[in-house]
């Protein structure tokens, strides 16, 4: 699913301007007065898999900065404008990603919790339906045929696509070693 989102927004203009505007407006409101603003942390590895969090930081923003007309000198807006000078500019695009970002963080969250199966499949093709025409939606609608045809072949059970339940198996197994020891 990251990587969905990776090959549709990374190495476009828009989308390393919006992320050269984080980094410099993180910058910027370390001030007390402002810090609760700060967007959330960008990493360079994984960065699409909480890439989520961005887009709702960014449409809350812009849903902020939404006020007509002047704002008052030194009120909480100027001061985030003069932070983040254009970042309203980039508002069809922030909107755009957040909604991207915030569907496929639902499917993510479906497949994640109930695997594979024909209902779980229909749920997730509904919200990729939500989708605009882009590779975000090919690529998850593709992904979701392929892998519902699996499934269907292998088992009548849901099909695990989340290694976190292993993950978790191994960390508890660690845990009991370490208490043996």
């Amino acid at each position: 699913m990251a990587s969905t989102l990776k090959s549709q927004f990374e190495g476009t203009s828009t989308y390393e301007r919006f992320i050269s505007m984080v980094n410099s407006c993180a910058k910027r409101l370390r001030l007390p007065s402002l810090a609760f603003l700060i967007p959330p942390k960008l990493r360079t590895k994984g960065r699409f898999l909480s890439i989520n969090k961005l887009g709702k930081w960014g449409h809350k923003i812009i849903e902020v900065m939404a006020v007509s007309g002047r704002v008052k000198k030194d009120s909480l807006i100027d001061r985030f404008r003069k932070a983040s000078p254009g970042f309203s500019l980039l508002k069809p695009f922030i909107i755009r990603f957040a909604n991207n970002a915030s569907v496929v963080s639902q499917i993510m969250e479906i497949l994640k919790n109930k695997g594979l199966d024909q209902r779980s499949y229909q749920q997730c093709h509904q919200l990729s339906e939500t989708l605009p025409n882009s590779k975000v939606k090919k690529r998850i609608q593709l992904w979701l045929q392929q892998h519902i045809k699996i499934q269907e072949q292998i088992t009548s059970l849901p099909l695990l696509v989340s290694s976190d339940i292993i993950e978790s198996l191994f960390g508890s197994f660690k845990h009991i070693i370490e208490r043996s020891l």
